[in-house]
């Protein structure tokens, strides 16, 4: 992989965790339940931090390979407008989607990459998973008794 490439995974990584978190924070909005809201907050103040971190990683590299921004064409806030939701299942089966589809951009990104960056993108892809799981245990418990447990 040339190392301009780099940036523009790192790039995608970061969107992702920061369209993660804006989906998480807007699940805790209009979550009635406060342990589900709580949750949600919790998630999204994760993925925030993830963002974080991958953006302090994002600079070296760019110091490094003297590339510029690289666009993507990825239109995210029309994919979030299609997830919209009412609810507390609608959320769960938004952010389970969601977290499904950003682990699986990270772990494609981490195939292609060696050393540390390979790590970091393991790392975050691993972390996604385990929300995933999760989420969709909250949405397997809500779904089989019709009450919302939330972390119960």
């Amino acid at each position: 992989m040339a190392r301009k490439e780099i940036p523009r995974e790192l790039e995608t990584a970061i969107r992702e965790e920061e369209r993660a978190a804006r989906r998480n924070a807007e699940s805790a909005r209009l979550t009635d339940n406060p342990k589900g809201a709580a949750m949600f907050r919790e998630l999204a103040e994760f993925h925030g931090h993830n963002a974080e971190l991958l953006k302090k990683r994002l600079t070296p590299v760019y110091e490094e390979s003297d590339s510029g921004m690289v666009e993507t064409a990825v239109d995210f806030a029309a994919m979030e407008a299609k997830t919209a939701h009412a609810d507390a299942l609608a959320a769960l089966e938004a952010d389970i989607a969601l977290e499904k589809e950003s682990g699986e951009k990270i772990r494609e990104a981490a195939r292609a990459k060696t050393g540390e960056e390979r790590t970091l993108l393991r790392r975050v892809a691993e972390e996604i998973e385990l929300n995933r799981r999760i989420l969709d245990d909250e949405f397997y418990l809500l779904t089989n008794t019709g009450l919302a447990v939330w972390g119960d």
